[in-house]
């Protein structure tokens, strides 16, 4: 049976401080297409069982959380204009930093959580991702997303 350790790690754990600017974030989620990013105190690295942590975790920030604070726009509904959007889009993206957006009461697990007891989470709690913490220390080690859960069960029920 799969255990939490096998799952996350897949893709490198990308994250930014409270300080880093709302661009850098922006950037960071498209060039490596991801939705979630970790936010770590800044010089907190450490080493966890072998496992780089790029710090403790004081945050996570989302896509969803990027599009509700800066109040983009449904774009199918046609009912704005495209270039002051964007030349007001891009000024926030540099005016504004993570922390003021960020969820900082984030709800996290350690790599020993059974992965039936993250889904029930993130059901329960209406979320995308959790965080996977060290257990004596809020050092991040990875983040388990509906995406990493959604492919181990298409490697499940596609089995032969």
């Amino acid at each position: 049976m799969k255990q939490l350790r096998d799952i996350i790690g897949k893709q490198e754990l990308r994250a930014l401080t409270p300080e880093s600017k709302l661009l850098e974030a922006l950037e960071l989620m498209v060039k490596y297409n991801i939705h979630h990013v970790a936010v770590v105190s800044p010089d907190t690295k450490s080493e966890i069982n072998g496992v780089q942590s790029p710090g403790e975790l004081v945050g996570i920030l989302s896509d969803k959380d990027m599009r509700l604070a800066l109040n983009i726009p449904n774009l199918t509904t046609g009912e704005f204009e495209i270039e002051d959007f964007l030349s007001g889009f891009v000024q926030q993206l540099q005016d504004h930093t993570v922390q003021e957006i960020m969820t900082n009461k984030v709800i996290t697990k350690s790599i020993d959580t059974p992965i039936k007891d993250i889904v029930h989470e993130m059901k329960a709690a209406d979320i995308d991702s959790i965080p996977i913490v060290a257990n004596d220390t809020n050092s991040i080690i990875g983040i388990v997303t509906t995406t990493d859960l959604m492919d181990l069960l298409l490697e499940y029920v596609t089995k032969e």
